[in-house]
Formats: C-alpha cells, structure tokens, sequence
C-alpha cells in the first residue's frame, strides 16, 4: 500500500478536485504513442444488484511516465453519458454517504459526456512520491443512456452496498519481446498427431528431453495421480473429456481418468510451463510462462501465478480439499491459460506481466 506521505497527498488531490483547482481528465493520444506497461487490467461494468447483468467493460493500465489509463467500454446499444471514478490507497479512504455506498459527488474524478460514447479513456498522473509496485484501490461508475448505471466489478467490503471496487498494482515497464511473446497451446493442440509442423510434432521433438522421467499430475503419494512416459502416451490421452473431477487413483499411461477435461488442461499447461522453462525458443519473451499472473479481474484465480494456478489443480486432482477450490473452478482458470497465448499467435488478456 501507499506510504503516509502518498495518503497525504491524495488527500490534498482530492480537496483541490473539490475546490476546482488542479485537475486533470482528459482522452489519450494514440495508444501507438504510448509505451504501456504490460497488458491491460480489465473487469465487468455491472448492475450492482444483479453483476450478472454486464454493460461493458472498465480497463486500467499505466505507462513508463507514472500516469494510469482507465477506458470505459459500453456494450451496444447502450451509449455512456456520465463517468465517474477515483484512485485511493485503502478501502478505508473512499468517501461514503450515509447508507454506506461511495459518495460518488465527492469522487475525484468527474466527465459529462456530449454526445454519448461508446467508449471513453481518461488519463491521470499519479502524484508524486510515486512506486513500482504500490496497489490503487479503484471504483469505477457510469451513467449509461438508457437511465441505467453501471460499476466496475471487483470486491464489495461487507459494509458496502451498491458498489464495488477493484485494486489495480501498479507495473513496471519492461521492453516487449521483439517478434511475438508468450506461447500455450491448447490440450486439443497437445494431443494432435504429428503432421508437418504442428504442436505434436514438438511434443514428440522435445517430449523426452524435457520430462525424463515422465509427466505427472496429482499427487502420487496420496494415491491419486496419472503419470504419461512417452509422448505416444500424451497423444492417446489428449483430448480429454468429461465433467472436472479428482483422480480415483494412481494411473499410468491413462486414455482416460476419473478426472475429466481437468486432467487433460492439466497436461496440457504442464507441458507448456515444462517446455517453455527448458527450450529457449519455445516462445520469444525471456519472461517464464510460470511467473505470469492472472490479471482478470473478478477471475477466481485472479492475482495468482500461472505456476500458483497449476500446484492448485494439481492438488484438487490429487484430492486435497484444502485448496478452496473446486474442480470445475480450477478447470476454468487452466483452461483459460491454455487458451491465451495459443501458437503464441494471440493474446487474450487473461495474464499479465508480474
């Protein structure tokens, strides 16, 4: 969190904004312009009773000069007439009014919007002492077109109502890799046959090399695990079907498990991490695929590593109920690992620099 001197003046911030005096909100220049730092934070813009009911989304990035980036994307037909939305270092510090929802006429940062848009990005420079690494806490509002008003999705503190905020950790620039990125693939690309120059033929190429002494998941010592010695065998087994579940016992060499799609998205992402950490061109970044961290917010593994996530779902398939999640839960966040950077073609967002 801040230091006392950042509270400080993010306090002097927000009575100048009330005063009239010293605020900036204005659209970007070209995002070619800028040099932003990692990809971009996105959650859910939301009815606070229902946050099954989505209006776009909100999405928060900073750049290599200390300023954060907050665009607003309003889902069609809505236009968004009104926004609000403020940067503070606790929950503690947002202005509430009498029912306990943020007082949104004391946010700091205001804009009309005429016409109406589809999409808004506002900039604002974070004052100084500012730190790699401190945590903003946000919240987020708009006014839509349509009398309806949307938040931006995250965590509602139990003395809240009608409200949510989500944090939002402040990133150091790297440099981008120079010729692509990241690279997953999906178990459906794990499991093909080689042919030409597809993903099985770099499992047969580099299957050996990389796991001598053979693919595990799950956790052998409790009995509960599936071990695959060849890559003949990941082939056989990949695909994997059916509803997520745990591992009924030890398996060797399976074409199926007790445990469903979960253990083939297991096999899959543990194929990734392994051939990323021991082959320096399986993709171009010099960053590992394990140390990438779950950057959707809202996301039950959100603010985890991809390494994090997979020790988690190698636990639930090994029957460790400790973990706080299920396995249909965990099966979600491996699968969308799996498919974010797929031939290292793509990006979807899900995984962020750490």
């Amino acid at each position: 969190m801040y230091s006392l001197t950042f509270r400080s003046l993010c306090g002097r911030l927000s009575a100048a904004v009330l005063l009239g005096l010293a605020f900036l909100l204005s659209s970007t220049p070209s995002r070619a312009e800028l040099t932003m730092c990692g990809t971009n934070q996105t959650t859910d813009l939301v009815n606070t009773d229902n946050p099954t009911i989505k209006y776009g989304t909100v999405s928060v990035n900073n750049d290599q000069d200390g300023n954060i980036y907050l665009t607003y994307t309003i889902t069609a037909p809505r236009l968004m007439t009104a926004s609000q939305w403020g940067i503070w270092a606790s929950p503690a510090d947002v202005p509430l009014n009498l029912n306990n929802s943020p007082q949104v006429g004391s946010f700091p940062y205001k804009a009309t919007h005429s016409p109406s848009l589809a999409t808004y990005t506002a900039t604002v420079p974070l004052p100084a002492p500012f730190q790699i690494g401190d945590t903003l806490i946000i919240v987020a509002r708009a006014n839509l077109s349509d009398g309806r008003v949307g938040w931006a999705f995250g965590i509602r503190p139990d003395y809240w109502v009608h409200a949510f905020y989500f944090e939002y950790t402040v990133k150091p620039c790297t440099p981008p890799p120079p010729d692509g990125g990241f690279r997953t693939q999906t178990q459906g690309g794990w499991g093909t046959t080689c042919h030409g120059n597809n993903p099985g033929c770099y499992r047969d190429q580099n299957f050996e090399g990389t796991f001598p002494n053979g693919l595990t998941i799950g956790l052998p010592a409790n009995n509960r695990s599936a071990t695959f010695t060849t890559s003949l065998a990941i082939d056989q087994f990949l695909p994997a079907g059916g509803t997520p579940g745990i591992l009924a016992q030890n398996y060797l060499n399976p074409t199926s498990t007790s445990a469903g799609v979960l253990a083939g998205q297991v096999v899959a992402l543990t194929l990734s991490v392994g051939f990323d950490l021991n082959d320096p061109d399986f993709s171009s970044s010099s960053t590992n695929l394990k140390d990438l961290v779950v950057v959707a917010v809202g996301n039950a593994c959100y603010g985890l590593t991809v390494a994090q996530v997979l020790e988690i779902a190698n636990k639930v398939l090994g029957g460790d109920t400790t973990t706080g999640f299920s396995p249909s839960t965990i099966n979600g966040c491996v699968t969308k690992i799996n498919e974010n950077y797929v031939d290292g073609a793509i990006d979807n967002g899900y995984l962020g620099l750490p």
